[in-house]
């Protein structure tokens, strides 16, 4: 990629991790509605004798939910894509970073006709 090409594929890198982390927020929202309205039907329920009988009906609303299940697959798959698009991002900050310090040397040769590992001993 060429040095100037650059800082428009690390904004659109980091545009892209922006938009994951609000879909992430609005899936984690949504998840925590459905588990509020689960939650709120375990207290309630008469049947249930005690925290333990409680936590395991929660669960089994949880695995039921077709909703709640999509949620959760759709939050792992767009965490998985953040820690790509993160790891990308510092991929090309780095090229970025050793691109330019190339373009450096190649001043300072053209300046001076000394390599930069010459002028440093």
């Amino acid at each position: 990629m060429q040095l100037k090409k650059y800082p428009s594929a690390i904004a659109d890198t980091l545009n892209q991790i922006a938009d994951l982390d609000y879909a992430i927020v609005t899936l984690k929202f949504e998840a925590e509605a459905i588990e509020t309205v689960i939650e709120s039907t375990v207290a309630f329920a008469e049947a249930l004798k005690n925290d333990t009988q409680r936590k395991a009906k929660k669960a089994e609303m949880l695995q039921q939910s077709d909703r709640y299940q999509e949620i959760v697959t759709k939050l792992s798959l767009n965490q998985l894509n953040k820690a790509k698009l993160t790891a990308r991002l510092e991929q090309l900050r780095g090229e970025f970073s050793v691109m330019k310090l190339q373009r450096k040397a190649g001043i300072v040769r053209n300046l001076t006709g000394l390599d930069i590992e010459e002028i440093a001993s």
